[in-house]
């Protein structure tokens, strides 16, 4: 229960944690009138204090609770926490957090940071637009034409693309970017192989932390 034990304040900048730790920390936040329309993401930064990336494959991890909840863990690759899909603006949220440094790959102490912050769903959508052609690209040789007229779409299309501008003319231009992307290259362009998905999830017993954090 996180009402239960003493709970001391922790100022900016304090550290924590030694081999085989665990740390509970909670604070309140209200969600700002200007996030209103838009989703809202609670992201945690565990940092060594010198703005120094905390987060290791299995040395840090949290459980997250939100308003009484049970909403998610976080560890290397799991770092942010979806709270609303279309915040009102006004909202308010009690997080309570159940920190773990592992002993396996313990590098010292660190600083607990978090935010909230918004993902813009087009921007997101246009990096993966982008990622994908271009990881393709790279599995062939530099000359292999197939890889030519890939990056030759990609140019044309990063080209569309309007950096220096309000977020709204950001946007708008990512747009024009993806309809280039999805008439020149995603329906247009075809590749003479044949993929197979096969979904795949697998939980680690005992990999490199205790058996109880498992259970956990």
């Amino acid at each position: 229960n996180k009402d239960n034990g003493n709970w001391e304040a922790f100022p900016e900048g304090r550290r924590w944690g030694s081999p085989e730790y665990y740390c509970r920390f909670k604070h309140s936040f209200t969600v700002p009138e200007d996030f209103k329309g838009g989703n809202v993401f609670y992201e945690v930064m565990p940092t060594y204090g010198s703005g120094r990336d905390g987060w290791r494959t299995s040395d840090t991890q949290f459980i997250i609770f939100a308003n009484g909840k049970l909403i998610q863990g976080c560890d290397s690759n799991h770092k942010e926490v979806l709270l609303l899909d279309k915040a009102e603006g006004g909202e308010t949220f009690d997080m309570h957090l159940n920190a773990y440094l592992d002993k396996h790959e313990y590098r010292g102490q660190r600083v607990f940071k978090a935010r909230i912050k918004q993902i813009d769903p087009v921007l997101w959508k246009l990096i993966f637009d982008l990622k994908t052609p271009l990881e393709i690209a790279e599995q062939y040789g530099p000359d292999d034409m197939d890889r030519v007229d890939i990056i030759k779409v990609l140019n044309a299309a990063v080209n569309l693309l309007v950096i220096d501008a309000t977020h709204e003319e950001l946007v708008e231009s990512a747009k024009k970017c993806m309809d280039y992307l999805d008439a020149n290259l995603y329906g247009k362009m075809t590749l003479d192989v044949t993929t197979s998905g096969i979904g795949h999830t697998h939980i680690d017993v005992a990999w490199l932390w205790r058996l109880r954090q498992t259970r956990e």
